[in-house]
């Protein structure tokens, strides 16, 4: 049988893994961290349904938003504890309140990224916030197909996963289940989550990789001791703020475009610039954008809307500010000699220093510089001795 797709664009959403009858497919990981799908020929029976499965051979339909709201959640706790506005943890109460089951992405104990099945209210807590790596969805789209006769699902995930399942998941099926996709800027994996925070693991019960507006890693102790580490000077968040750490399938995103797949599209309202949310948004509190994409989304935010600060706003005033709504990731330069570091010493910090760290070194210098106003200060000697030259 032929491959299902080209590495290159596989974004590893497991569809053709869960839909294969004979259990011919596993998920294997490359020397990146990346789960990729291997066929057992010797069990497949080449039926062809994992090719049709995958996004990459049938694209679920796109649709246009419908509304776009800026929204906070009016629990305190929920939106006090999420990265944003709290929109995917108020919509997951809602779904478990009405006797749904939520699906999301969760660390486990090893801290490895899986999706996980949420029944209870007081389970939400292991699905809440942003997380800048790929999870694993495993089975989980079989588990889903189980629930949907007879019970409503709320899944929420990467635009790509959100694909795969609606691939996966049989038309007659779809009534009840409801799908919530982030605006999402690419993942890295796993492997690479673990090799720079392998130090700092043993005895840590949680990960944060946003305290509001602020990122940065926030890991928490058995002994409920926390510790901060920068952004600027990660490098985890150095190659993700670089988009040199993605998998090969984010850059050139097929997903990444102002039409959206599945019911509700989420993220951060940036550029927000008018409404009764807008003071929350310059003071650094967490705004969320809602896109509404088919009418089951524009029903469940109707239906669930008691639990919001909502306002009507136009997509128009977020697109400077979240440009994978327009366009996605493009491979820059560093991408290829990253990977090819990595490939050599099968070190993450290190193959980041080797490509990012004289980058940072200027930029900390010009801090530096500006801070003490040295550099205006130049910046004017110069333009003095141009003006005299000039006349």
């Amino acid at each position: 049988m032929e491959e299902i797709c080209d590495k290159d664009v596989c974004m590893g959403c497991w569809a053709c893994c869960n839909i294969c009858s004979k259990n011919a497919i596993s998920m294997i990981e490359d020397k990146f961290g990346f789960l990729h799908p291997q066929i057992n020929h010797n069990l497949c029976i080449d039926c062809g349904a994992c090719r049709t499965v995958c996004p990459n051979n049938t694209l679920p339909i796109f649709h246009i938003e419908m509304s776009t709201y800026a929204a906070v959640s009016k629990n305190d706790d929920i939106y006090k504890k999420s990265t944003s506005g709290g929109v995917a943890t108020t919509l997951s109460t809602f779904i478990i309140e009405k006797g749904g089951v939520v699906y999301g992405a969760a660390f486990d104990n090893a801290f490895n990224l899986l999706h996980s099945r949420i029944d209870s209210v007081k389970e939400l807590h292991k699905i809440q916030g942003t997380k800048y790596v790929q999870s694993s969805i495993g089975y989980s789209y079989k588990q889903i197909k189980n629930d949907l006769k007879s019970k409503t699902v709320l899944f929420i995930g990467t635009p790509c996963q959100v694909a795969g399942l609606l691939n996966y998941i049989p038309n007659s099926l779809h009534k009840n289940l409801f799908t919530v996709s982030f605006i999402c800027g690419g993942v890295p994996s796993n492997k690479f989550l673990k090799q720079n925070l392998n130090s700092y693991l043993k005895d840590a019960k949680n990960i944060k990789f946003r305290n509001g507006c602020d990122y940065g890693f926030w890991i928490e102790y058995t002994n409920n001791k926390i510790i901060h580490l920068q952004r600027f000077y990660n490098q985890y968040f150095r190659a993700f703020d670089n988009k040199i750490s993605l998998r090969s399938s984010c850059y050139g995103c097929k997903f990444s475009r102002r039409e959206r797949i599945g019911d509700i599209t989420i993220g951060d309202f940036w550029g927000l610039s008018s409404g009764n949310l807008l003071d929350r948004e310059k003071s650094g509190l967490g705004v969320s954008i809602i896109l509404c994409s088919s009418e089951k989304g524009v029903s469940l935010i109707k239906n669930s809307s008691s639990n919001f600060i909502i306002e009507k706003h136009d997509i128009s005033e977020t697109f400077k500010f979240n440009p994978r709504l327009l366009s996605p990731v493009i491979k820059n330069d560093y991408v290829k000699k990253f990977r090819q570091s990595f490939e050599k010493n099968e070190d993450f910090d290190k193959s980041v220093g080797k490509i990012l760290n004289i980058k940072y070194k200027i930029y900390e210098i010009k801090g530096f510089l500006k801070k003490n106003k040295i550099l205006s200060s130049i910046n004017d000697s110069i333009k003095s001795k141009q003006s005299k030259i000039g006349s």
